[in-house]
Protein backbone atom coordinates (compact mmCIF):
# COMPACT_ATOMS: atom_id res chain seq x y z
CA UNK A 1 0.00 0.00 0.00
CA UNK A 2 1.24 3.60 -0.72
CA UNK A 3 1.54 6.54 0.81
CA UNK A 4 -0.96 8.00 -2.03
CA UNK A 5 -3.57 5.32 -1.25
CA UNK A 6 -3.61 5.89 2.28
CA UNK A 7 -5.93 9.40 2.23
CA UNK A 8 -8.46 8.07 -0.36
CA UNK A 9 -9.24 4.66 1.71
CA UNK A 10 -9.28 6.28 4.95
CA UNK A 11 -12.43 8.73 3.71
CA UNK A 12 -13.82 6.03 1.61
CA UNK A 13 -16.45 4.87 4.15
CA UNK A 14 -16.95 8.78 5.46
CA UNK A 15 -19.32 11.33 4.86
CA UNK A 16 -18.51 14.43 3.61
CA UNK A 17 -18.41 17.43 6.04
CA UNK A 18 -21.65 19.32 6.22
CA UNK A 19 -21.40 22.81 4.47
CA UNK A 20 -21.79 25.28 7.79
CA UNK A 21 -25.47 27.21 7.65
CA UNK A 22 -25.69 30.77 6.95
CA UNK A 23 -24.26 32.77 10.38
CA UNK A 24 -22.22 29.47 11.18
CA UNK A 25 -18.59 28.37 11.34
CA UNK A 26 -17.72 25.36 10.29
CA UNK A 27 -18.19 23.72 13.69
CA UNK A 28 -21.36 25.12 14.28
CA UNK A 29 -21.55 27.93 16.41
CA UNK A 30 -22.60 31.33 16.40
CA UNK A 31 -20.40 34.02 13.64
CA UNK A 32 -20.05 37.40 15.41
CA UNK A 33 -22.57 40.10 14.45
CA UNK A 34 -25.23 37.37 13.86
CA UNK A 35 -28.64 38.74 14.17
CA UNK A 36 -29.68 35.19 16.44
CA UNK A 37 -33.00 33.61 16.50
CA UNK A 38 -36.66 35.60 16.70
CA UNK A 39 -36.44 35.50 20.04
CA UNK A 40 -39.27 35.30 22.68
CA UNK A 41 -42.54 35.00 20.20
CA UNK A 42 -44.92 36.07 23.23
CA UNK A 43 -42.68 38.79 24.79
CA UNK A 44 -44.99 41.17 23.59
CA UNK A 45 -47.70 39.99 24.84
CA UNK A 46 -46.38 39.66 27.94
CA UNK A 47 -45.05 42.91 28.27
CA UNK A 48 -48.78 44.24 27.46
CA UNK A 49 -50.23 42.07 30.28
CA UNK A 50 -47.50 43.45 32.90
CA UNK A 51 -48.74 46.96 31.23
CA UNK A 52 -52.26 46.29 31.56
CA UNK A 53 -52.07 44.59 35.31
CA UNK A 54 -49.49 47.44 36.72
CA UNK A 55 -52.21 50.09 35.28
CA UNK A 56 -54.93 48.73 37.63
CA UNK A 57 -52.97 47.88 41.01
CA UNK A 58 -52.24 50.77 42.84
CA UNK A 59 -49.39 51.20 45.20
CA UNK A 60 -52.57 50.84 47.94
CA UNK A 61 -53.80 48.10 46.51
CA UNK A 62 -50.59 45.81 46.03
CA UNK A 63 -50.18 46.78 50.07
CA UNK A 64 -53.14 45.37 50.50
CA UNK A 65 -52.84 42.50 49.11
CA UNK A 66 -48.92 41.98 50.52
CA UNK A 67 -50.87 42.44 54.00
CA UNK A 68 -53.53 39.28 53.06
CA UNK A 69 -50.44 37.15 52.43
CA UNK A 70 -48.53 38.04 55.29
CA UNK A 71 -51.84 37.74 57.67
CA UNK A 72 -52.25 33.98 55.66
CA UNK A 73 -48.03 32.96 56.47
CA UNK A 74 -48.46 34.60 60.45
CA UNK A 75 -51.19 32.27 60.90
CA UNK A 76 -49.60 29.48 59.38
CA UNK A 77 -50.00 28.79 55.57
CA UNK A 78 -47.19 27.86 54.44
CA UNK A 79 -47.78 28.45 50.80
CA UNK A 80 -48.01 32.10 51.87
CA UNK A 81 -44.97 32.25 54.28
CA UNK A 82 -43.05 31.06 51.10
CA UNK A 83 -44.23 33.07 48.68
CA UNK A 84 -43.26 35.63 51.32
CA UNK A 85 -40.48 34.85 52.24
CA UNK A 86 -38.63 34.50 48.62
CA UNK A 87 -39.77 38.00 47.59
CA UNK A 88 -38.50 39.15 51.39
CA UNK A 89 -35.50 37.31 51.94
CA UNK A 90 -34.74 35.75 48.58
CA UNK A 91 -34.26 32.03 47.47
CA UNK A 92 -32.50 30.03 50.21
CA UNK A 93 -29.25 28.58 49.02
CA UNK A 94 -28.40 25.09 47.82
CA UNK A 95 -27.68 22.79 50.78
CA UNK A 96 -23.62 22.42 50.81
CA UNK A 97 -22.54 18.73 50.03
CA UNK A 98 -19.66 19.06 52.28
CA UNK A 99 -20.14 17.63 55.58
CA UNK A 100 -17.91 18.56 58.93
CA UNK A 101 -16.04 15.14 58.61
CA UNK A 102 -14.75 15.81 54.74
CA UNK A 103 -14.02 19.55 55.41
CA UNK A 104 -10.52 19.90 55.39
CA UNK A 105 -10.02 21.60 59.29
CA UNK A 106 -11.91 18.72 60.86
CA UNK A 107 -9.79 16.31 59.06
CA UNK A 108 -6.63 18.02 59.71
CA UNK A 109 -7.45 18.23 63.52
CA UNK A 110 -8.51 14.18 63.29
CA UNK A 111 -4.67 13.87 61.85
CA UNK A 112 -3.44 16.29 64.75
CA UNK A 113 -4.95 14.28 67.18
CA UNK A 114 -4.22 10.69 66.12
CA UNK A 115 -0.49 11.83 65.85
CA UNK A 116 -0.57 13.16 69.59
CA UNK A 117 -2.21 9.78 70.93
CA UNK A 118 -0.12 7.80 69.15
CA UNK A 119 3.25 9.65 70.69
CA UNK A 120 1.95 9.56 73.87
CA UNK A 121 0.39 6.25 74.17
Amino acid sequence: MSPATLPAEKNRGSKPAPQPQAGRDSRGRFTPCNPGGPGNPFARQVAQLRSTILQHLSTKDIGNIIEAVKVKAVSGDLVAAKLLLQYAVGKPAPPSTRTPSTSRNTSKSISRARRSWTMSG
